[in-house]
């Protein structure tokens, strides 16, 4: 549940193990760098001779290969302390980004490995809002769009989200397309991982209505019934906005057509009415 900033120290591993293997690696360079100028020294009071001819081309191979193998283990030594400088360092773990801690996996005195899970950081402001657009109205929908949204955990409260991304393909399984829009959280009102209720403007449609208490919910369906010549005839609805107690239908009804306000359980599809 904290909140952090970029670089925040998020835990911290034993480093005394870490800091001895940087102490003995700067001494090896230290080392390393005494010996290698003791060997450039020597390499060169050795081409001096060799110009006097007072050693031979062999010796002053030898001392020139010498000179070779100490700057190798010079730059090995550097890189040595290099590398344990680092694990030095990563043993403070850091926030990569500003957020939110979702969970903390570790405890103090547990033993971490490479891969061990320390905490969930989640990026909470701003936040991403996840859509589905029916196929059918997925050429309105542009980046730029204003989507207002509500929660059941936020009653009573009206955010606003603007489109962002837009999918690449319409899902052959749901035949709608994921569209992303992202919303200001500067409150940290909204958590990640919450469901809303979006309303996305596409243009301006007049649709029937009806009162709500004409639905008839079955499974994920809505349907009403209409009465047609003398029957009742069930309809599966696809729903619009909701008014009050009247529910616009995007698909199903239309103007005009006669519909039986609150059905008794009992009715069914081609029952006769007088």
């Amino acid at each position: 549940g904290d909140h952090v900033v970029k670089g925040a120290v998020l835990a911290q591993l034993d480093a005394r193990s870490a800091a001895i293997s940087r102490t003995e690696a700067e001494a090896n360079v230290k080392s390393a760098s005494e010996l290698l100028e003791n060997a450039q020294a020597n390499c060169q009071r050795y081409g001096s001779l060799l110009k006097k001819g007072a050693i031979t081309e062999q010796e002053y191979d030898r001392q020139m290969t010498s000179c070779q193998t100490e700057a190798a283990s010079a730059d090995a030594a550097r890189a040595r302390a290099a590398a344990a400088a680092q694990t030095l360092t990563d043993s403070s773990i850091r926030a990569p980004f500003g957020g939110v801690i979702a969970e903390r996996f570790v405890h103090v005195g547990d033993y971490v490995h490479p891969d061990t899970r320390v905490v969930t950081l989640l990026v909470d402001d701003p936040l991403r809002l996840e859509l589905t657009v029916p196929e059918a109205n997925v050429s309105r929908v542009k980046v730029g769009l204003i989507v207002t949204f509500e929660t059941v955990g936020v009653p009573g409260r009206t955010f606003n989200a603007t489109v962002k991304y837009l999918g690449g393909e319409i899902r052959s399984a749901t035949r709608d397309l994921v569209v992303e829009a992202v919303t200001e959280n500067p409150d940290h009102a909204l958590l990640p991982g919450m469901f809303v209720i979006a309303q996305l403007p596409i243009g301006v449609v007049t649709l029937p209505v009806v009162p709500a208490k004409t639905l008839i919910q079955r499974d994920d369906s809505n349907s009403v019934f209409v009465v047609e010549n003398e029957h009742l005839v069930e309809r599966v609805v696809q729903l619009g906005p909701k008014t009050g107690d009247l529910v616009a239908i995007a698909d199903g009804v239309h103007r005009g057509d006669h519909v039986v306000v609150s059905p008794p359980a009992d009715a069914t599809d081609g029952a006769r009415v007088e």
